[in-house]
């Protein structure tokens, strides 16, 4: 959200013991699934905006997504900006600068809609903004645990901080900042929190993500943290990989006008940005966060999407190749039938739950491998109905493989070289799964005979998430019961940042020199086809050399 104001953040009653040193961020394997608050409370569509958030219409929120969307995966609930507000916009905290909840937008309180929500088989989360709360400083709040009040934990002289400037800059060098965190963090933990958003995050808040992470590890706890704003700038996403679960990585999704959002306000800006962030990305464990999803009512009553239903496929397929956390913005009351089928469609929701990034083969082109499939999506961002044609050497693919379109859960047959996706409507979308053809053919590096220096690692852009590396200079890697019978084209999937020669032999023979170029990086991948004369039924084939040689992702035949 991008709306100025000014927070306060949360705490525990009871007085708090030394805690224990942090060990690493609460891990999350996947990306997670639900709702968010703050498209409604945006749009300017009469009975929307700010003053819609109360806890009638959160509970309200909670039956409709356990009736709609939970058996698909879709459980977390996140209120996000007013939770501690009044509605004329006035935050407030408690004695100890604690945020708490607005009595006449929740009157009873955090607690038993917490128990409300995890009754129905949900999550819920809270929202928070970077810094400390200038009314928590003002009056000199007590910190719990410590015989510090919010001033003392502020950079002096007074320092704003956060993408809006509505907070002060915390000193992280005083002892009672953290324990102010680890204090927010416990009362959150009380009460039975899932997530945490922190609002405003700019490269100078990565200090404050940290402590949040910390403060959640200590609860014993697990909650996502969600380091956002509107975006986060890339400066930052670095530093806050250690510590967040996601970070926001582009504007906010809403147009603030009467509908929820529109293509060019903002859906369209993801598809130009996303490329910068993925050699900042390293899922699982630290995600790209799209923001909220615009797929929810284009009929009858309730706040509308602004987008058609191409579009709002369009969405669903770009945030699961980006294993994105999907979470669905507007009033999921009023959530359409359209809606719940493409939020519901297993195949595409387990392209996002993989947890790979995607890589940009080319304007239109995207693609992901997941174990031994690869996945291409097609976008027309065009005004008009285009034809985008995959070819299946840029994505490393040869032979003749099979292909299923993943939205439609249909086989298309297998193709040889290329395959077409015809008349794609403007703004529309592709997403198509290409799986070899039979067995055998195909052999991951991490499956062979590893030795020396050699060893495996992860990698997004490579075939199972993983590849060989630390080859050369006595590194070596052996793949067995490779079939041969004669002369054949053995293709080899590496990663290389610059040019580098390989040995590769068969069968313990004596070895071929092979020069493979540069990949353009060390986050993706290229292919060299070499003919290896291959004699026997089963062969080995060993990748090594005196040099250093490249990494190795697979061989195919």
């Amino acid at each position: 959200m991008k709306f100025p104001y000014v927070l306060a953040v949360p705490l525990l009653l009871l007085s708090l013991a030394p805690a224990p040193a942090a060990q690493a961020k609460s891990s999350f394997t996947k990306p997670f699934m639900g709702w968010s608050s703050w498209s409604v409370e945006s749009s300017t569509r009469s009975g929307y905006g700010k003053n819609w958030l109360t806890e009638t219409n959160i509970r309200n929120a909670a039956d409709a997504l356990a009736t709609k969307l939970k058996s698909a995966g879709y459980t977390y609930l996140n209120i996000d900006a007013g939770w501690n507000a009044t509605f004329d916009w006035t935050f407030h905290s408690d004695a100890n600068g604690i945020p708490n909840p607005d009595s006449g937008r929740f009157p009873s309180g955090i607690g038993p809609l917490v128990s409300y929500v995890h009754g129905k088989g949900l999550k819920i989360g809270l929202y928070g903004a970077a810094g400390l709360e200038k009314e928590a400083y003002d009056k000199a709040a007590p910190i719990i645990g410590t015989s510090c009040t919010a001033r003392d934990i502020a950079v002096q002289p007074l320092t704003p901080t956060n993408k809006w400037g509505g907070n002060w800059k915390i000193d992280y060098a005083e002892p009672c900042a953290q324990a102010y965190i680890d204090s927010i963090a416990a009362r959150y933990a009380s009460w039975g929190i899932d997530f945490v958003k922190i609002d405003g995050v700019e490269a100078a808040n990565v200090p404050d993500i940290k402590a949040w992470s910390q403060a959640i590890d200590r609860t014993g706890r697990q909650m996502w943290l969600s380091a956002s704003a509107w975006p986060v700038e890339l400066a930052a996403g670095d530093g806050l990989r250690p510590w967040a679960s996601g970070v926001r990585i582009d504007t906010d999704i809403e147009c603030y006008c009467d509908t929820t959002a529109t293509w060019a306000n903002s859906v369209d800006d993801r598809f130009a940005d996303l490329p910068d962030w993925l050699s900042k990305l390293d899922p699982p464990g630290y995600f790209p966060d799209l923001d909220a999803m615009p797929i929810n009512n284009n009929t009858g009553s309730g706040l509308q999407d602004g987008l058609n239903d191409v579009e709002r496929q369009t969405v669903m397929t770009f945030w699961s190749m980006a294993s994105s956390p999907l979470y669905v913005g507007g009033d999921v009351y009023f959530m359409d039938d359209k809606a719940i089928s493409i939020l519901s469609n297993p195949e595409v929701i387990a392209v996002d739950q993989a947890s790979v990034l995607p890589i940009q083969v080319n304007g239109q082109v995207w693609k992901k491998v997941v174990g031994d499939s690869t996945y291409a999506a097609v976008y027309n961002l065009g005004s008009s109905p285009a034809d985008i044609t995959v070819d299946f050497a840029d994505l490393g693919i040869s032979g003749r493989p099979a292909v299923r379109d993943v939205v439609a859960r249909t086989d298309l047959g297998a193709f040889t070289g290329r395959w077409t996706a015809a008349a794609v409507p403007a703004h529309g979308s592709r997403l198509i799964k290409i799986s070899a053809v039979g067995s055998g053919t195909g052999f991951e590096a991490e499956a062979g005979a590893l030795s020396g220096p050699a060893r495996v690692s992860g990698c997004p852009a490579c075939s199972g998430g993983r590849k060989v590396g630390y080859l050369g200079n006595g590194g070596s890697v052996t793949i067995s019961g490779v079939p041969g019978g004669g002369s054949r084209t053995v293709r080899f999937t590496y990663v290389s940042g610059d040019p580098r020669p390989a040995d590769i032999s068969v069968n313990g023979g004596a070895p071929v020199r092979v020069d493979f170029a540069s990949t353009g990086s060390w986050n993706s991948v290229g292919v060299k086809d070499v003919t290896l004369t291959l004699p026997n039924a089963t062969n080995s084939i060993t990748i090594g050399g005196s040099a250093y040689a490249p990494d190795i992702d697979r061989i195919d035949l």
